[in-house]
């Protein structure tokens, strides 16, 4: 309640939370949507890359490289350089609220 009585550090350290909550929730999400195929975390420029896997888990194929994105947040201007860089294997997953 500290968006009636608290201060705008409280108001602003709540609302971050709650985005960061919400990011968290569309990752797992695109976890989930992924599963049975290679996933690594990567750094700058987009979220994860992923190719197919086998039944032993083994990846092969080529790497396709997925931004995740919640709500109406936009690409940064490095990510736009990277889609435009990687062409047809750059992928931005949108993923709306659960609540």
């Amino acid at each position: 309640m500290s968006w009636l009585f608290g201060s705008k550090k409280d108001r602003d350290r709540e609302r971050m939370a709650r985005i960061r909550e919400q990011g968290n929730s569309g990752e797992w999400r695109f976890r989930m949507v992924h599963t049975g195929e290679e996933i690594q975390r990567t750094g700058r420029g987009s979220d994860y890359r992923t190719r197919k896997a086998d039944i032993l888990g083994r990846g092969y194929g080529p790497w396709t490289y997925h931004e995740v994105k919640t709500g109406n947040s936009r690409l940064s201007e490095h990510q736009e350089k990277e889609k435009k860089k990687r062409k047809g294997h750059y992928r931005v997953e949108r993923y709306g609220s659960w609540y």
